[in-house]
């Protein structure tokens, strides 16, 4: 009796100690995914329980109390059980986690029960994002990794390609979730991915891999500044843009000078390769102007913008009969000018070349030769550069202002008196340096009545003898002579003579 009843006890207290017997859950050690692939590779220590034939992962989807949905089995995620060692689970198919962070835990099956499992879930880090136009940029957020929460040393954003190369790369604090990668290129495919390391990189994670496209429209690869030039009083300009850009509006800005303040004057909107204008608020014979032409995304944000094109300021002035000019230089070929052509327009005439440079002044001393020839009282100016291309360009011309100065009208009566039959001074009249278009020259008595007139170029002079043939008496005698230059373009000379009998 005693004997039976100490092996009940026996039998009892072993019992008890097999029922009471403790053994390790299974614990995930990380969840990760291939970038490559978004498939989930997790990797676990199983249990110490001898009696584990398998294991099982679940995924637990989050719902409205962040708690999770029931546990659902992953196909091809069974594991057949070889000890308490580490085991990898890898090429996961879990489509949930382009949607959010997906939790998962490990279950320990004995034969069919379910008898160790992994109490806390271990999820995804879920990678999200938005391609600012704009800025060219993407904006990232992501969550944090729970296993390691509060433990994260910093998280990596790698771009990448499908050729496998990492094209962009940045640096994040542990305890920051978000990052904006810019100067991205427009019409390209970007990837991302975020890698999460606790102390080491062989102490990482991964997160799903995100991709983009960035369809903004192509920027113009260059806007060139043809020329500057003066079309009549104002100035003129034309830029060409490159044909390939899909923008199709262009700010042109002014400024009067090529390192001042740029105000913005005209907005173009045009998808054609030539932009041409005329500034008829700008007076070119003021002083020089300056352009530059800026591509505008559809940001409102300027991208980018031309070389300058300026334009030629011309001044002259005149010491006797010598016309002294001197100009800004064109500002501004990528070669420079190759020379400047100088013409002159003589009144009622067309401009003419005379004389060509590659200095920024010019004298023409040309002008008292011709006075005998000509009738003018006026002279205008004007340069021309040219562009320097050498031989693999037709180049492009700028024109100055014109600049008109006037010169001495070359009329003058010698003496103030003259006694009429006395040799040498026996006539009176206008002495000219030049043939007018047409000239009449008056004499008027002190009553005012006219005594003589003569409309003959060639003779122009009085000798003194009025209407009846006799001459005149003595006295003091007014004269008026007018003349044109060119028609339309009356002058009138005043002024009184005395007449002297011998």
């Amino acid at each position: 009796m005693i004997y039976r009843l100490t092996f009940i006890f026996f039998l009892i207290l072993s019992l008890i100690h097999s029922y009471g017997q403790s053994y390790t859950n299974p614990v995930i050690r990380s969840v990760l995914v291939n970038p490559g692939t978004n498939r989930v590779n997790i990797t676990f220590t199983g249990s110490n329980d001898p009696t584990v034939v398998r294991y099982i992962v679940s995924k637990w989807l989050p719902s409205g109390n962040n708690q999770g949905t029931t546990g659902e089995n992953i196909e091809g995620s069974s594991i057949f059980n070889n000890g308490p060692v580490e085991y990898h689970i890898e090429n996961l198919n879990v489509p949930e986690i382009m949607e959010g962070p997906v939790g998962f835990t490990i279950r320990a099956f004995n034969d069919s029960v379910n008898i160790h499992e992994q109490f806390h879930k271990d999820s995804t880090i879920f990678l999200q994002g938005s391609y600012d136009s704009c800025n060219a940029s993407v904006d990232l957020r992501w969550n944090d990794y729970n296993t390691w929460r509060g433990q994260i040393d910093r998280y990596i954003v790698v771009g990448y390609n499908s050729a496998g190369s990492y094209i962009l790369r940045e640096t994040i604090p542990g305890n920051v979730t978000q990052a904006t990668i810019s100067e991205l290129q427009a019409n390209n495919d970007y990837h991302f991915y975020i890698v999460a390391w606790r102390d080491n990189p062989a102490d990482s994670v991964t997160s799903i891999r995100i991709d983009f496209s960035t369809p903004h429209a192509y920027y113009p690869e260059y806007i060139n500044a043809d020329f500057g030039t003066v079309n009549g009083p104002n100035p003129h300009v034309q830029f060409t843009v490159d044909p390939q850009s899909e923008l199709n509006t262009y700010e042109l800005a002014r400024s009067t000078s090529p390192a001042g303040n740029f105000e913005t004057i005209e907005t173009f909107n045009t998808t054609g390769e030539l932009i041409e204008y005329t500034d008829s608020d700008a007076d070119a014979s003021q002083h020089p102007f300056y352009y530059r032409l800026s591509a505008i995304n559809y940001c409102g944000e300027a991208i980018r913008t031309s070389d300058l094109a300026g334009t030629i300021y011309l001044n002259a002035n005149l010491e006797g009969f010598d016309a002294h000019l001197n100009w800004t230089n064109y500002f501004n070929w990528p070669a420079g000018v190759s020379s400047f052509d100088i013409e002159r327009m003589l009144a009622g005439e067309d401009f003419e070349p005379i004389g060509n440079t590659t200095a920024l002044a010019f004298t023409d001393n040309s002008l008292d030769a011709m006075r005998e020839q000509r009738v003018y009282n006026e002279v205008c100016y004007r340069i021309t550069a040219h562009e320097n291309t050498g031989s693999t360009a037709i180049p492009f011309s700028s024109a100055s202002n014109i600049v008109c100065i006037d010169l001495p009208e070359n009329v003058r009566f010698e003496f103030d008196a003259f006694v009429p039959g006395l040799d040498g001074f026996s006539t009176f009249g206008p002495e000219i340096d030049f043939l007018p278009a047409r000239a009449t020259f008056r004499i008027f008595n002190r009553y005012g009545n006219l005594v003589f007139r003569s409309d003959d170029l060639e003779n122009l002079r009085w000798d003194g003898r009025i209407h009846d043939g006799d001459f005149a008496p003595e006295g003091v005698y007014r004269y008026e002579f007018e003349y044109e230059n060119e028609p339309g373009s009356k002058l009138v000379i005043h002024g009184s003579v005395t007449v002297v009998r011998q």
